[in-house]
């Protein structure tokens, strides 16, 4: 169906962008977190107070996603 061996290696040869976009989301979370305010789907602020469901809801995802990728840079790290 298709070469394992080539997304294998395509995923190998680029495993540091994964580290650097999980570190980002952890670091965007962890501002998120302190700060109590969010970026929203890349439109507005979104303030703990105010919102606090799309907050949260923001913050979950952004953590779910660092982890996947620094997830996918351990399974492509030797």
């Amino acid at each position: 169906m298709y070469d394992r061996s080539y997304w294998d290696a395509y995923l190998m040869a680029r495993h540091h962008v994964s580290l650097v976009i999980g570190v980002v989301l952890m670091a965007v979370v962890l501002l998120s977190i302190l700060t109590g305010r969010t970026l929203v789907k890349f439109q507005r602020i979104v303030s703990r107070a105010d919102d606090p469901k799309m907050f949260w809801e923001s913050v979950v995802v952004d953590f779910l996603l660092g982890l996947v990728f620094l997830g996918l840079y351990f399974y492509t790290a030797n």
